[in-house]
């Protein structure tokens, strides 16, 4: 008996094999899937290289203004989180990636960052931060016009500071200090981030 059946045993076994593959495969492809993103029609890399440093994308929002969608943005850290705070405070190297949905003069963006800043901070904060402020603003300045679709990068780096890439060209210098980065997250990630369902985007949560 054990003879006749051996053949079938051999097909089921084969079988069995097989489905145990595809069914892995499948959890494969859906966990690569599930780590980009895509955003009003703008895609996110699932991680990002920053000197030397890979980052991984936490989460991603669109910013608005009563009904025009501004830019889409992608945050990307050492490690994910879904705490405000923990991203801020998290030691070593950062990335915001901001993509424009529509065009932006340079005044505009700069007007818009600083003051988005500044009222976020605390009045001793504000005095530290004040000059570098207008650094990062003459910076931002040095671009006239960002037509739909340009990238502006914010990358952190503790050694170096806080340097702004736009269409891929750096602007000016790294502005110093953990704190400037950390006051240019707040307007995102702080208790009175500037729209809270792009809070929630960055932080991963649905």
């Amino acid at each position: 008996m054990t003879g006749q059946f051996a053949p079938i045993a051999a097909q089921i076994g084969r079988l069995l094999r097989r489905t145990a593959l595809l069914f892995a495969c499948a959890l494969g492809l859906g966990a690569g899937a599930a780590a980009a993103a895509e955003v009003a029609g703008i895609k996110f890399a699932d991680s990002s290289r920053l000197a030397g440093h890979t980052l991984q994308l936490n989460g991603v929002g669109v910013r608005k203004k009563a009904i025009f969608k501004v830019y889409a943005m992608g945050l990307y850290l050492p490690a994910r989180t879904d705490n405000g705070e923990t991203a801020m405070d998290m030691p070593g190297p950062k990335r915001a990636l901001l993509v424009t949905l529509m065009g932006l003069s340079g005044e505009q963006l700069a007007d818009a960052v600083v003051r988005s800043m500044s009222s976020r901070v605390s009045k001793e904060e504000l005095d530290k931060l004040s000059a570098r402020m207008e650094q990062f603003r003459s910076d931002i300045l040095q671009v006239k016009d960002t037509k739909s679709g340009t990238a502006i990068t914010l990358d952190y780096l503790p050694e170096s500071g806080t340097q702004l890439v736009v269409a891929g060209a750096p602007q000016g210098g790294p502005v110093p200090g953990e704190d400037f980065f950390r006051a240019l997250l707040n307007v995102w990630l702080g208790k009175n981030a500037i729209q809270n369902d792009l809070k929630d985007g960055l932080l991963g949560k649905p």
